[in-house]
């Protein structure tokens, strides 16, 4: 009845990902979603598809929190 669509999910959040024009957060989350619904298999075939965007979007999540802990 609740079932969720995972591989669909999946294949999203890896399209998110790769969009430039989506923020940091947003991307963020996307990896979590993958991370969390994909197969350990799968998950490490889309990292290492894709770990130029996953370095990036990293990347900018740790600046912006040490940014945010700066200003306290």
């Amino acid at each position: 009845m609740f079932s969720k669509k995972i591989h669909a999910d999946v294949k999203k959040s890896t399209q998110k990902i790769q969009d430039p024009k989506k923020d940091t957060a947003t991307r963020l989350r996307h990896i979590k979603i993958i991370i969390d619904n994909a197969d350990i298999e799968e998950a490490r075939h889309i990292f290492e598809a894709n770990f130029s965007h996953i370095y990036f979007v990293l990347y900018e999540s740790f600046i912006n929190a040490e940014a945010t802990l700066k200003q306290r």
